[in-house]
């Protein structure tokens, strides 16, 4: 399958959860300080890219600059001698990784308490720009036998009735 593929492929190293909640940046010009590495190894070279657009910008902005990152992303691992990687490779990677996204979001449901109307409504927004992603890329092709895996009102629906539902936090442990 194209999964299967692509799990083949050499991985690189990914940060896990890069988005601006994990980026500190000073009044200088120099890089953002990145925290929060617990998820870092071995991945898909492009899952950070994926991670970073779906979660931290809105999705018009996504559409707008996705294909240039993806490319730029590109160029520079080109530019640092990487090869046998092609564009239209790095592309499919970046559509695969929209996956993960949304994966993260189902386990994040679990943790979701049932009375904070703020983070409930953060959690929706963040869902509807990966399930927006997964769909308008058609992600779902790399799972095998499916071809669409959740409408947006239906991942709404069933993640937040999970949340609310929910009575056990990470670890198995009652949540407080």
């Amino acid at each position: 399958t194209r999964g299967e593929s692509a799990a083949s492929e050499k991985p690189d190293t990914a940060h896990g959860i890069y988005y601006l909640n994990n980026l500190f940046f000073d009044s200088g010009d120099g890089p953002p300080a990145i925290v929060d590495w617990q998820m870092s190894g071995p991945s898909n070279p492009l899952l950070d890219v994926a991670f970073f657009l779906s979660r931290s910008v809105t999705s018009g902005v996504r559409r707008e600059m996705e294909r240039e990152a993806v490319e730029t992303y590109w160029e520079a691992l080109r530019l640092a001698g990487v090869d046998g990687f092609g564009l239209e490779t790095c592309w499919r990677h970046y559509r695969m990784s929209m996956l993960f996204s949304l994966l993260f979001m189902v386990n994040g449901a679990g943790a979701l308490g049932s009375g904070d109307r703020l983070d409930r409504q953060g959690f929706e927004a963040i869902l509807r720009r990966v399930t927006a992603a997964v769909d308008e890329l058609d992600a779902a092709e790399f799972v095998p036998g499916r071809r669409r895996l959740l409408s947006v009102g239906s991942a709404i629906s069933v993640l937040s009735r999970l949340a609310a539902g929910s009575t056990m936090g990470y670890g198995g442990g009652k949540r407080s």
